[in-house]
């Protein structure tokens, strides 16, 4: 009987802080499985927010394990070892500043960190990939719907003469087909 009562022995949970008994050979490390599942879950109270959703997003697109890994892991698109806590990734990034901000990084080629992220619009995401084409126009960098609601050509115009080599001034200085020209909301062509 001494013998089985020596192969237990006394430990603290690291969750609760309560004293549990447990076998010797065993990998147990909480008291029970309540604790063991909050420390999955993790201690800052905030799993299952919109932020820890991104941030657990954000961490799944570098992994090596994504299906997708071709277009961030093997880019070479990694987050920073800083975010692999999410609560200092919580504290550089602060909470959403409104309910559809997403994390986007300002440099497509560059990884997750601090300096090189911030929350986004999705109008703001969609402009921010390497297939936005943009160009020059009095001054200011446009994309192709910036430039539509600046100049009034269509989209589909702009991007087939994108497409077809056509120089800036061209682009902007031939006129429509007017017989082709889509009508806005207004009746106004556009």
């Amino acid at each position: 009987m001494s013998n089985l009562m020596e192969s237990r022995i006394e430990v603290i949970c690291p969750q609760c802080l309560s004293l549990f008994t447990k076998w010797r050979s065993s990998k147990q490390t909480y008291c029970s499985r309540y604790c063991s599942d909050q420390n999955v879950r993790g201690t800052h109270e905030l799993s299952g927010t919109p932020e820890h959703r991104q941030w657990k997003a954000m961490r799944w697109r570098c992994s090596e394990r994504n299906p997708q890994r071709h277009r961030y892991f093997d880019r070479g698109i990694r987050v920073c070892d800083r975010w692999d806590s999410f609560e200092n990734f919580l504290d550089d990034m602060g909470k959403r500043p409104h309910p559809r901000a997403t994390i986007d990084r300002i440099d497509n080629d560059l990884g997750y960190s601090p300096t090189n992220c911030r929350w986004a619009t999705y109008k703001q995401q969609a402009n921010n990939t390497s297939r936005t084409n943009y160009i020059v126009h009095n001054g200011k960098r446009l994309n192709l719907t910036d430039l539509h609601e600046t100049t009034g050509i269509h989209n589909e115009t702009l991007r087939r003469r994108i497409k077809n080599g056509w120089s800036y001034e061209q682009i902007i200085a031939t006129p429509t087909n007017p017989s082709k020209r889509q009508r806005n909301l207004y009746g106004q062509f556009v």
